[in-house]
């Protein structure tokens, strides 16, 4: 069954960084402010209701278009929680133009337990697996298939997506 959307949420935060979930990000508008008319919104508050009201009963265009829905995905980028590994990842994988989150692990963290905070490749479990997917994805790379042969085989391909490398393959490791 379809229930209209009956309501919107409005919120409102002191950080930059407050998109910490991928793939809801994209029902949010971030829309950042500087100075707010508290008294202008109070006074105006009818007006403002009244004009959207009638803007609806003309059956005016209510939707984001193709523009407006990337430049508020872009939005919401800029606004998300920073995560040393993908600083990693561009730093250690610069060359490279297809990897698996093993391999990944592997180049990120060639020395295991040099800090607390460094995990160990030959530990990782599905938790780090998925963060590891996460910052590359975030880092310009895309989740594409799966490697068909080698030390890699059935391992998730990610591919380099940034434009900068065409896509070649690199060597075994």
């Amino acid at each position: 069954m379809v229930y209209p959307r009956r309501c919107v949420f409005v919120a409102t935060t002191n950080r930059d960084d407050w998109a910490i979930d991928e793939t809801g990000n994209r029902r949010f508008l971030p829309i950042k402010t500087t100075n707010v008319d508290v008294a202008g919104l109070k006074r105006d508050r009818d007006k403002i209701w009244a004009a959207a009201y009638a803007s609806f009963l003309k059956d005016q265009m209510w939707w984001m278009t193709d523009d407006m829905t990337a430049y508020a995905s872009e939005q919401n980028k800029a606004r998300h929680e920073a995560d040393l590994w993908v600083e990693l990842i561009n730093e250690k994988m610069s060359d490279l133009n297809e990897i698996s989150i093993r391999q990944a692990f592997d180049v990120c963290f060639p020395q295991p337990g040099i800090d607390d905070n460094s995990p160990n490749p030959q530990k990782i479990d599905q938790k780090d697996q998925r963060r590891m997917s996460k910052c590359l994805q975030m880092a310009g790379w895309k989740k594409e298939g799966r490697f068909t042969s080698g030390k890699r085989k059935n391992q998730a391909r990610f591919i380099r997506i940034d434009g900068v490398h065409e896509l070649v393959h690199d060597h075994e490791f």
